[in-house]
């Protein structure tokens, strides 16, 4: 759906503004709320996405829409049918959906006094039916709405104005999450208790966003209608990002513990050689697609003081990463110099943009070209933390488009070597 903007300015002289009904909408601390979650004008993201896929369909509706409403527009952080990306606040909808705390539904825009002589009734996109459920913080401010859309008069079911309800809940749920995760990271100077203080504060959410998925798997299981299975299939999307975010809460509380594994992770003289075999096999076995990374040994021996589940960690991090941002089989080779055991591991996928190279190892960043391809933001800079931890350095080398490479280097160890120490 594409607004037609001309025509509608035509008609907005003669429409009075919706903003002049909604208090609420100018609340300070309703705004404040607001700008304090930094979600506006942030890109598309999958968790958000597959709630209004779900809204869409649990609704049977042609439109549905994640809004934030702010003092002078509604902006759509997820939008299924809508090509804008905001519309003015005077057109809004929504304004009315914050005043209360249920769903609020307009059957036919045509017969209502506060819209039918609104440009987005009167002229294109000829909205008719509207129904949202507010988005309402845990401080009870109503930041936005998850709404659907028709172009045809329509009421939802009891069950439908249920199931919006509970996605509202959702949508609140990952963004007081999101929150909660930047501002505890940017905020936490001793990292040893900012993990143990996140470890029960993010199992809520967590927690309640998979079990209003299967709450909502449960009602449609009750209900023998086609569509069900397409709804089902949305479900497992929410489960999936449910264990996306907890990936994330696993890579945070290993971020926060690095401190004390400089000074409990034990060493040995371990043969990497084979360590590397292990780890190889072990995520080849993962690919769907049938890839295989082959190791390569260009050296007599392949001896480092080290860490072994450190080691593992950050290897099965920087392989995994040359598949996911590859189409190819990643090269993996072991060679040594007369000093230092040296490890490669290459791709020719996407690479990493110039720009973006000198910010990799910061926490939560990640390159404008993996957007779309999960990812925490925290496993380069705790695999690079771990590789350190085992007197190793990392080198990385990329060019866009073509692929990446990373250097990992280590003193070589040998056998006899009893007196080896982290110096």
């Amino acid at each position: 759906m594409k607004i037609d903007w001309q025509h509608n300015e035509l008609l907005k002289s003669k429409f009075k503004s919706n903003a002049d009904h909604s208090p609420s909408v100018a609340d300070s601390q309703r705004l404040h709320d607001l700008f304090h979650f930094d979600i506006l004008d942030t890109p598309p993201e999958p968790k958000f996405d597959a709630l209004t896929e779900l809204a869409k369909s649990i609704c049977d509706s042609e439109m549905a829409l994640i809004t934030f409403l702010d003092d002078t527009r509604q902006w759509f952080k997820s939008k299924i049918g809508v090509e804008e990306d905001e519309t003015p606040l005077e057109y809004s909808f929504c304004l009315y959906t914050i005043e209360g705390d249920e769903v609020y539904e307009v059957p036919d825009a045509t017969k209502n006094e506060l819209f039918k002589h609104n440009p987005l009734v009167v002229n294109d996109p000829k909205i008719r039916f509207y129904a949202g459920a507010p988005l309402v913080t845990s401080g009870g401010h109503r930041l936005g709405t998850i709404c659907v859309v028709d172009r045809y008069p329509k009421k939802l079911t009891k069950d439908q104005k249920k199931h919006l309800s509970l996605l509202a809940n959702q949508v609140v749920a990952q963004l007081e999450l999101r929150k909660y995760v930047k501002r505890e990271v940017e905020a936490s100077e001793q990292k040893a208790q900012f993990a143990t203080m996140v470890s029960h504060q993010f199992r809520t959410p967590i927690t309640a966003i998979q079990s209003n998925a299967e709450l909502v798997n449960l009602c449609i299981r009750q209900n023998d209608h086609p569509a069900n299975q397409e709804i089902i299939s949305y479900t497992r999307r929410i489960s999936d990002q449910v264990k996306s975010m907890t990936s994330l809460l696993d890579d945070v509380l290993l971020f926060g513990q690095l401190q004390n594994l400089e000074k409990s992770a034990s060493k040995e003289i371990l043969d990497i050689a084979e360590l590397c075999d292990s780890i190889i096999h072990r995520v080849n076995s993962l690919q769907k697609d049938q890839r295989q990374a082959n190791l390569k040994i260009h050296a007599k021996s392949a001896l480092a003081y080290v860490n072994k589940e450190l080691m593992e960690h950050a290897l099965v991090n920087f392989l995994s990463n040359a598949f996911k941002y590859s189409y190819d089989n990643p090269e993996f080779v072991i060679s040594t110099n007369k000093e230092s055991l040296i490890i490669l591991i290459a791709d020719k996928g996407i690479g990493i943009p110039v720009k973006a190279q000198e910010h990799l190892f910061e926490p939560f960043f990640r390159a404008e070209n993996v957007s779309e391809i999960e990812g925490t933001g925290l496993g380069l800079l705790i695999a690079k933390e771990f590789i350190e931890l085992n007197n190793g350095t990392v080198k990385v080398e990329s060019k866009p488009g073509k692929g990446t490479q990373v250097h990992l280097t280590f003193p070589l160890a040998s056998r006899t070597n009893s007196s080896a120490n982290d110096d």
